[in-house]
């Protein structure tokens, strides 16, 4: 799987996510560092930090479930079967964000408001 070309386009996909978001914030904070107050950014900061989280979550699940199909039962050992569970609770936590802290939506919302001035 790992050398799947669409996997490696999917993890590749993510990382310039993630260092998009990563330049945002940067942004944000040199902003904020000069006396600024918080600005619609912030918002997209919360939407896409949840946004690549659950992507990655995906993949993480995705990887986990085309591997196990070959262990046997000898192979499942409590190591693996802990990991497993870290990454199921992982995936659910990563649903989760994007309710908590004014969930997605929301945010949408307020970039509009903010940007479109609706």
């Amino acid at each position: 799987m790992l050398n799947d070309p669409l996997y490696q386009k999917r993890l590749s996909d993510i990382e310039i996510e993630l260092k998009a978001l990563e330049y945002t914030e940067l942004r944000v904070i040199a902003s904020l560092s000069s006396g600024a107050t918080p600005g619609p950014e912030s918002s997209l900061l919360k939407i896409k930090g949840t946004e690549i989280q659950q992507l990655l979550q995906e993949l993480r699940m995705e990887t986990i479930g085309a591997h196990s199909g070959s262990l046997t039962q000898e192979d499942f050992s409590s190591e693996l079967q802990q990991f497993g569970s870290v990454a199921r609770q992982g995936y659910m936590y990563g649903r989760a964000a994007t309710i908590y802290g004014g969930s997605n939506e929301v945010q949408r919302n307020v970039i509009a408001k903010a940007v479109l001035g609706v």
